[in-house]
This record gives C-alpha cells, structure tokens and sequence, in this order.
C-alpha cells in the first residue's frame, strides 16, 4: 500500500484493480473493494489495520458482485441509486438463484455467499452529493469528498473527487496499460463521452484509474482515448465488410488493436476488445 497524497492510499496487489482509501476525521473510507467476498474483508481487516477505522465503503457500479458484497459487509456502502434498485428487484426466489450463480463463479466463498441476505446500500444516490469533513479536523484527513453518477463501464457507475488534491479516482471508467473491462458497458457512446470530457477538467490533476498503475496525469488518459477512437473506426470499417458480428477479421483486429495500445495485454485483454468491437458493429 502507498500513500500517494496526505491521507490517500492505493493499494494494487489484489489483482486486477487498484483500491484505495481517504482518510476522514471520523475514520476511513474505502473505494472500490475486490469482488470476491473472502478477499473484501480481508482487504478491510488490512486497511482497518494500517490505516484506522473503515467508516465506509463506496461500491463503483451495479454489477451483481457489488449487489453481494452490500449484503456481505457489515459496514455502511455508499452507492448509486441503480444498486439500491438492483437489490430491491431481488424476490426470494431470484435472490437464492444469484447466490448459487455466484457461489459458482467464487467457489472459496461459496458457503458464506449461500447464507446471504439481501442488504440495501446505506446511502444511495441519483446524480452527485457532496460529503463534508469537520474543518477542524486532522490536517491529512480530506475536507471535501465530491461523488457523482456517470455513465460508465457498467450499469449504476459513480467516481469520487477530491478538490483539494485535485485526485479523481475513476474506478474501470479509467485504465492505464490495459484495456477497460468492456463486456457490461451500458452505452459505449456515452462512456466514451465521459472519459473525453476528462479533456476539459482544469481542476483534476491526478487520476487513480481502476487498472494499471496509480496515480496518473490526467493527460495519461490519451492513450486510452485513442484506443477508443481507433476502435471505433475499426468497428465502422468491419461492418462495411459484413452485418454479421462475427465478421471475418474480427479477432485479427482485436490482436491488432491490442498489441498497438497494449503490447501485453494477453488473451484476456485481446477478449476484451472483441467485446467491444462486437458491440460497435452492432450500433454501427
């Protein structure tokens, strides 16, 4: 783990996303969490160790995994309002059908996932809030945490500012060095958008990305916004040839994209840009 600013700390051993916690004056607030249930509480019982009390902890998104570790933790989750709507729309017979579907996918914690019982985030929001901090306060602790929901990589995304660091902590909305996670990306334009609008954002000058190393300029973020634009004009291309997602070329040029932004990204990230490049075809 590494303090990066007075009071901020990232930590990148639990594979593969950054996580990271800002020191409050009543405690400790933890951004983004390993999906993996076992691994979360670990990672708190580190922090809570290293750094002090968790007070909180900020889920990114309404993926199915985020809607398990509300329920898993036994401390408050700041969200969005979509997560707080994705554990509402659980029945009990859909809620135990997601929880054998995941004890599948995380075995190791199969038997604490089973026992599991709906639980709603504590502080759910729509759009943006602002938390302030006691002024008078510890001089490393933040002043002034600024949430907002954005469009993002998956459905219920939120990021975190900082003003007085100028630190924007992006979750998968933002990685270096390897391509975002792309399968659950609600609207690709729209993400896209979000991530070029960093452009016009004087006041960040530091961004903790969800993947690869932390902090980065905000400048960094051209070589993710190339990718996307040059995957975009790749997609447009591959939809003349054919209207068949799985247009020949395809995976030649997922490997071509992936080894001209991200010379290892490997099998996992190559899939990744298939992904992507499927769904451009499509809107396309």
């Amino acid at each position: 783990m590494r303090e990066i600013m007075p009071g901020i700390f990232v930590e990148s051993d639990y594979a593969p996303c950054n996580l990271a916690l800002v020191r409050m004056d009543t405690g400790v607030l933890a951004f983004n969490m390993p999906l993996c249930p076992n691994q979360a509480q670990a990672w708190l019982a580190q922090a809570e160790a290293l750094v002090g009390e968790v007070r909180y902890v900020v889920l990114l998104d309404a993926r199915v995994e985020n809607v398990i570790l509300t329920a898993a933790l036994d401390i408050p989750v700041i969200a969005t309002e979509m997560l707080m709507r994705q554990v509402e729309s659980y029945e009990e017979r859909s809620w135990r059908e997601l929880l054998q579907a995941i004890g599948i996918d995380y075995p190791e914690d199969a038997q604490l996932i089973s026992r599991l019982k709906p639980r709603k985030p504590a502080l759910a929001f729509t759009t943006q809030f602002r938390l302030y901090q006691d002024k008078g306060g510890s001089t490393r602790a933040a002043k002034v945490l600024d949430f907002e929901a954005i469009p993002g990589i998956a459905p219920g995304s939120l990021w975190l500012f900082i003003p007085e660091h100028g630190v924007l902590f992006t979750g998968d909305c933002v990685t270096i060095d390897e391509p975002p996670p792309m399968e659950l990306v609600p609207d690709l334009q729209a993400w896209f958008q979000v991530v070029m609008s960093l452009n016009r954002r004087a006041d960040v000058r530091y961004i903790v990305p969800g993947r690869g190393r932390a902090p980065i300029s905000r400048w960094e973020i051209e070589q993710q916004l190339e990718f996307m634009r040059t995957a975009q004009q790749t997609a447009f291309k591959l939809s003349k040839r054919s209207g068949n997602i799985e247009t020949p070329g395809l995976t030649q040029a997922a490997q071509d994209l992936g080894q001209a932004f991200y010379n290892h990204a490997g099998i996992k990230g190559v899939q990744q840009i298939k992904v992507a490049l499927r769904r451009m075809i499509q809107e396309h």
